[in-house]
Parts: C-alpha cells; structure tokens; sequence
C-alpha cells in the first residue's frame, strides 16, 4: 500500500509505501502448515486494515490482474473503498441478480440482466465522460 502525495516543486505525483505483506507461495505456506492465502485475500485483509485505521479518509485501490477478484471488490464496495483495475473490453458485464421472493422455486439466480459491453458504452455518445485523477 502506498499514499499518493503531490509535492510542491514537481507536477509528478509519488507514492510513498507505507504497508507491505509478504505473500508466500502455496509450497511455503504448506511447508510452514499454515493455510494459503491469495494474492487477492491479502489485499482485502490489507483493505481493511487500512479503513480500520482511516474510517473518514476516501480510499481507492488500483491493482493489476491479480487484484480484479470478485471477493475483493465485494469487500471494497462494502467499505466504500474505489477500486479500479483492467477490464477487457469484451468482457461480459451483469446487474446484480434480481431479489428472490417467498414464491420463487429452485437455485438462486447468480447474475441479472446482461449490461452493454464496454465497447459499445465507450462509443456511445450519449454519456459525458469526466476526467477523474
């Protein structure tokens, strides 16, 4: 984890670290008998360390591929942390699951309906992008 800071002699922005965790291999949490965490699972326990400390302070949480877990932005969305990582642009995107009634019969449904692709909302002229840094 690190805070952005802007200094006042450079337009450049620097990142202070101020929280590293060592994330072992599966082969050395097993040799060490401990159970295995994820590169996502310990960013989520990290996240929430961090909001523990800063309850008030806005958060955001950018990461590559190994950060875009659902687990991990569940937990995000939960405790109002905004992270932002890679989405293809083909990927297919859902609501979230209409909520089920007393009558609905059998499993769950784990998505909702189908949302545009990032391709087609990105050409979409409709929608006012704003630059957000």
């Amino acid at each position: 984890m690190a805070v952005v800071v802007s200094l006042p002699w450079t337009k450049q922005r620097w990142a202070l670290p101020f929280l590293a965790v060592l994330a072992p291999s599966p082969a050395v949490s097993e040799s060490l008998g401990k159970p295995h965490k994820t590169v996502g699972q310990w960013a989520k326990q990290m996240v929430l360390l961090v909001r523990r400390w800063l309850p008030d302070v806005p958060l955001r949480l950018l990461g590559d591929t190994a950060y875009s877990v659902l687990e991990l932005g569940l937990c995000c969305h939960g405790h109002q942390v905004c992270q932002t990582g890679p989405l293809r642009l083909d990927a297919v995107l859902h609501e979230s699951p209409p909520a089920r009634t007393t009558s609905t019969r059998g499993r769950p449904r784990v998505v909702g309906p189908r949302l545009p692709s990032l391709e087609v909302v990105l050409q979409d002229e409709a929608i006012i992008w704003h630059r957000h840094i």
